[in-house]
């Protein structure tokens, strides 16, 4: 039932801000939700009710957005070639590719 509703402010946050990243919107919509129930996360209430106006708020002043990326890391493992399609990637006909996934970590302090 919350899947529209969640999706509805996930385009009109992406709409005020078209420059965040999906993760942006995920943590703000977790990050404004009403918690219900069990502080913090739980298996009844999730994060708690959605609240579309909070999360909007989060893109105003006094709230900041930094966007920070890193680069490198240490290759850990890595599966078999498998098949998968591919589609919306710039420079690549929308194929079915092998690939293969790599598992990448790296410690990142704030």
């Amino acid at each position: 039932m919350a899947t529209p509703v969640v999706s509805g402010i996930a385009s009109l946050l992406r709409g005020y801000n078209s420059n965040l990243y999906n993760d942006d919107v995920q943590r703000i919509i977790q990050l404004s939700a009403d918690d219900k129930g069990d502080p913090g996360w739980d298996q009844y209430y999730g994060y708690g009710r959605v609240n579309a106006k909070r999360a909007l708020d989060y893109l105003r002043p006094p709230y900041t957005l930094t966007q920070s990326s890193a680069t490198g890391g240490t290759d850990v493992g890595s599966t078999g070639t498998y098949q998968m399609r591919i589609y919306g990637v710039s420079g690549l006909d929308p194929l079915i590719y092998n690939v293969k996934h790599h598992d990448i970590q790296k410690t990142v302090t704030f």
